[in-house]
């Protein structure tokens, strides 16, 4: 082939990236606004959550997925689509420590992860106790057994009766304590289901005309004499936005927003942050395949990775609930990784966005 030839294929390329996979000019300033308009609506939404759950989504939405990544294309005809970690707040009192367990192993109890299960301060120089948490897969468990062992504080939802309190004499305190950890998983816990669905419900009272306030219908909120200060949303903004029926089954309220002759398709997942910390090992097991290049000489590039792999650290992993369990997520962290993953001046971003683009992406989307 003729240089000449390899000459038309490389602009023929580039244009190919230029004016259809790399968004540019008119193209990435009207991504952008859609992002503007969407952001700012979810900021409202969450503050119309916060208010409906008396404090349970006390952040801001975090911006996650391929815009926020730099990695975001626009094809004809094709919808935006923009992903937010929305943050829940958890107690720090509540500690989590995890073990890898076989994938296979089937003797663990599959219960959901709680909130209201305390641990209690070392004793002086003994380290704290965290709430006994396994991994399966992606999974976390709560090992109620292993808990029953703990010295932590239970809170259940039920008042002892007179019955209950006598019977608590007599019985075997570790049994009547595994009993109470069941309770208490029964009654006190951040079921992911039930955020699911309980997440959707306050999305719609934020959508819904009929509601000036989350809190309109609560008698002891009409009682308050402080203002409101949950934000406005417009009704003309409520009827340009669609709330999906909730799969139970996936980790995101989906939202259909209308922007002129825009359709941009909104995911919103709830999601528990720097609830536990991950360990070295997932690092270790990567690093097998270039055990040639790790087990050489420390060069920059070593030291580099070892700064990122501190910083990862410091950024953490979310928690995000799918098919009925609390997941892991390193939707924060990827955006870490990918940050500075040009510095060499190499093609990467340039190269997920091309592999984004393929048919491939088509056939699966």
């Amino acid at each position: 082939m003729s240089n000449a030839d390899l000459s038309e294929q490389e602009r023929i390329l580039q244009e190919f990236h230029a004016g259809t996979v790399f968004l540019s000019g008119n193209k990435e300033w009207l991504v952008g606004k859609n992002f503007f308009v969407v952001k700012s609506t979810v900021e409202r939404i969450v503050k119309w959550a916060y208010e409906s759950s008396t404090g349970l989504y006390p952040s801001d939405p975090v911006p996650v997925g391929s815009y926020n990544e730099g990695l975001h294309l626009q094809r004809e005809g094709a919808s935006n689509d923009f992903d937010f970690l929305i943050p829940i707040r958890y107690n720090s009192k509540l500690a989590l420590r995890s073990s890898i367990v076989p994938v296979n192993s089937s003797s663990r109890p599959t219960h959901r992860l709680p909130t209201y299960i305390f641990r209690n301060k070392g004793i002086r120089d003994l380290p704290d106790k965290g709430l006994p948490v396994f991994c399966q897969g992606t999974k976390m468990f709560v090992d109620i057994e292993d808990l029953a062992e703990t010295d932590v504080k239970i809170y259940c939802n039920k008042p002892k009766s007179k019955l209950e309190e006598d019977e608590e004499e007599d019985d075997d305190p570790a049994s009547y304590k595994l009993e109470m950890c069941e309770e208490s998983l029964s009654h006190h816990n951040l079921d992911p289901e039930r955020i699911l669905k309980d997440f959707h419900q306050y999305v719609g009272i934020a959508l819904n005309p009929e509601y000036t306030h989350p809190r309109q219908n609560d008698p002891a909120f009409k009682l308050r004499m402080l203002p409101s200060r949950v934000p406005r949303i417009p009704n003309n903004i409520r009827e340009n936005i669609q709330l999906k029926t909730l799969d139970i089954s996936g980790p995101a309220i989906q939202l259909v927003f209308k922007e002129g002759n825009e359709t941009i398709l909104v995911k919103l997942v709830p999601a528990i942050q720097k609830a536990i910390e991950f360990s070295n090992e997932w690092m270790r097991e990567d690093l097998t395949h270039l055990s040639d290049w790790w087990d050489s000489d420390l060069t920059n590039e070593k030291k580099s990775f070892l700064r990122k792999v501190q910083a990862l650290k410091e950024v953490g992993l979310e928690l995000i609930p799918k098919g009925g369990f609390w997941r892991l997520s390193f939707s924060c962290a990827e955006e870490l990784i990918l940050k500075e993953v040009d510095a060499d001046g190499g093609q990467r971003r340039a190269a997920l966005r091309l592999l984004k683009f393929g048919p491939w992406s088509t056939a699966k989307s």
